[in-house]
């Protein structure tokens, strides 16, 4: 439980700190995040659904991710979390969002 637990946390940490917009260390935050990301799915269904319940977490920025990356899997539950979020602020980069999983590109 502690690796799942330290897992979402480097998750959101790196979230938070990247945000949505590009910046000097980028390329790293994104690393971080997919590193955490990808552990996190070797661990199951817990795993999976503690990701999900991130759509609920306090930081904008860590619900856009959270989102966008669910909704490159067809879950539809990240579909009200990005309206709200494009009601409550402008979010130029979730266009330029990728999935996680993703190994070709490198940001």
């Amino acid at each position: 439980m502690s690796d799942l637990l330290e897992l979402l946390s480097e998750f959101r940490i790196a979230a938070m700190e990247k945000g949505d917009e590009g910046g000097p260390l980028d390329h790293v935050l994104y690393e971080r995040m997919r590193s955490a990301y990808r552990q996190l799915q070797t661990l199951g269904e817990p795993a999976r659904y503690a990701f999900a319940a991130l759509l609920d977490d306090p930081a904008p920025t860590v619900r856009g991710w959270v989102a966008a990356e669910l909704l490159s899997q067809g879950d539809k539950r990240a579909l009200p979390v990005l309206r709200a979020l494009a009601k409550l602020e402008a979010l130029p980069g979730l266009m330029r969002r990728s999935r996680l999983r993703s190994t070709t590109r490198e940001h």
